[in-house]
Formats: structure tokens, C-alpha cells, sequence
């Protein structure tokens, strides 16, 4: 049999329906294939179309596989060298700022720092603490004055300065006495004093008085005796007598 150009349909038909009788389909189409034929293809490949034509049916075309990737090593040694140079950059600024003279008292100062005492009590402000009070008058003044003891009384011959030499009476009861204002122009201030009937025992003083007056209304008085004179008995006259 001379097998020249057999179709795959008409082919099946000659041979026999695959539905009646098997075929050998691998050794049918060596066949076809040595005598310059086509193949048979089986009829579940490849169907006939509506109007005769077999439809063929495409092939997924699937895409090549991806070469694995190559891991890439990463580079460490720009982060180290970064790290260098930070670290070279604080070092030199840290010795420039150790070798500074203002750094270095700074460091003295840090150094010899201790610790101060423990806070007191809060100071009360001064404000509210009330004002020490100031002087208001200033008033000085000479005394004479007469003490002891005289059953008939003393007479006070005269007492004063050489500007105003004044007399004081007889038969006088103790203690007397007498002032008056002192003047910085007088040489001198005096009593004179006698027992009368010479029966007594007496002391006679001038006394500088120093009267201070301050804010509050209290007053300082200070006395100082600048002379003194005495006398017991018969008429001796007691004469006290500040110089000046």
C-alpha cells in the first residue's frame, strides 16, 4: 500500500473508529511518518470545528525560570570608618577643650568644690520686724544737790555758774536740790552749803544729767557726779565745785 498524504480524520476512517475498533496509534503514525505522511493525532487532542476544521488548542506557553539571585555582601567597613572618625574628632576636641585655661579652672574649681553648711532657719524679712526706735531729743543739765542728815536744816549759800550765781534760803529741809540748763560757754558750776546751828552731817554734788528722749516715748536718763563736797558738825561750809 503506497501511503502518500493521509488526513487524521479520513485516516481513522480507514483504519477503523477508535469507538469499534482499538488502534495502535504510535505504530500507525511511524508509519505515516516513514511514507512522508501526517499523523494521526487522537481524537480527544483536537476536536473538529463547526464547519470542519479542527480547532487546535493553544499551548500555555510557561515563562523561563528566574536564575536564583546572587546574595550581595554587604559592605561593613564605611560604618567603621565613620565610627573612626568620630571617635578621632570628640578625642581632639576633648584634649583642646582639657589644655583651654578657662576649662582648666573650671575643673579646679569643680574639684575643690565641699559641700556648704546646712540652710538655717528663713530670715524674717526686714520688713516685717519693727523699727529700732531713733532719738528724738537730746537734753543735758547740771544738778546740785544737798543730802544728809541736819536736825535744823542747811543753808544753801549759793549754787550756779559765774553767769548766774543764785541763792538758796535757810533753814532748808533734806534732801534739796536745784538744776539748771547746761551751757558749754561756763568755766565752772558750784554749791555752797552750812548745817544751821551747826548741828548735822551733810554732802554736797553737782551732778552733769543726760536726758534722752526716743521715738517710742521712753526716755534714758544718765547722771555722772563731776564734784562732791562734805561736812559733820559745827559751821564748816561744804563747797563742791566742777571746773570746766
Amino acid at each position: 500500500m503506497n501511503w502518500q498524504y493521509l488526513p487524521a480524520h479520513h485516516t481513522a476512517k480507514s483504519v477503523g473508529r477508535a469507538d469499534t475498533q482499538p488502534v495502535d496509534l504510535v505504530a500507525l503514525n511511524r508509519m505515516l511518518v516513514a511514507s512522508g505522511g501526517q499523523p494521526v493525532q487522537p481524537s480527544w487532542v483536537s476536536s473538529p470545528g463547526r464547519y470542519g476544521a479542527p480547532k487546535p488548542r493553544p499551548v500555555p506557553q510557561l515563562p523561563a525560570p528566574m536564575p536564583p539571585p546572587v546574595p550581595r555582601r554587604r559592605r561593613r567597613w564605611p560604618v567603621a570608618v565613620a565610627l573612626a572618625l568620630v571617635v578621632a574628632v570628640l578625642g581632639g576636641l576633648a584634649v583642646a577643650v582639657a589644655t583651654s585655661p578657662a576649662m582648666a579652672r573650671a575643673i579646679s574649681a569643680i574639684a575643690d568644690w565641699r559641700p556648704g553648711p546646712a540652710p538655717g532657719p528663713a530670715a524674717v524679712p526686714a520688713a516685717s520686724q519693727p523699727a529700732a526706735p531713733h532719738v528724738v531729743k537730746l537734753t543735758r543739765r547740771v544738778i546740785f544737790r544737798v543730802t544728809g542728815s541736819a536736825p535744823h536744816g542747811v543753808s544753801v549759800r549759793s549754787y550756779g555758774t559765774q553767769a548766774a550765781y543764785l541763792i538758796g534760803g535757810d533753814y532748808l529741809p533734806l534732801a534739796w536740790h536745784a538744776s539748771m540748763p547746761y551751757s558749754a560757754d561756763a568755766s565752772w558750776y558750784a554749791i555752797n552749803a552750812q548745817l544751821d546751828d551747826g548741828i548735822g552731817d551733810i554732802t554736797t554734788e553737782v551732778i552733769f544729767r543726760k536726758i534722752t528722749r526716743y521715738s517710742d516715748g521712753s526716755r534714758k536718763v544718765a547722771d555722772r557726779v563731776a564734784a562732791t563736797s562734805h561736812v559733820a558738825g559745827g559751821y564748816g561750809i561744804a563747797s563742791a565745785q566742777w571746773n570746766r
